[in-house]
């Protein structure tokens, strides 16, 4: 497929890096919280890897994030950010 469209996945993998530079976490440290490698978080941050489900659930629960506001929510807009403790 060519053109310009913008899948929920690849709207994900800018949500990603934005999320995980909010919560102030290094690839490295998301891999681990997450349950994968580095080099896999880089490649979803990048669009050139999908999560699984699975993996997808991970991520958001290391972010301390609903799995459908990571796909849906950019973390600049509507208030959203760390959570309250």
């Amino acid at each position: 497929m060519t053109g310009r469209r913008t899948s929920r996945v690849g709207q994900m993998q800018i949500h990603l890096r934005a999320w995980r530079e909010l919560r102030l976490l290094t690839q490295q440290e998301l891999a681990q919280a997450a349950s994968t490698s580095p080099a896999m978080i880089s490649r979803l941050e990048h669009g050139t890897a999908r999560p699984s489900p699975d993996l997808l659930a991970r991520l958001a629960t290391a972010l301390e994030l609903p799995a459908s506001e990571l796909l849906h929510q950019d973390p600049g807009v509507g208030g959203h950010g760390l959570p309250e403790r």
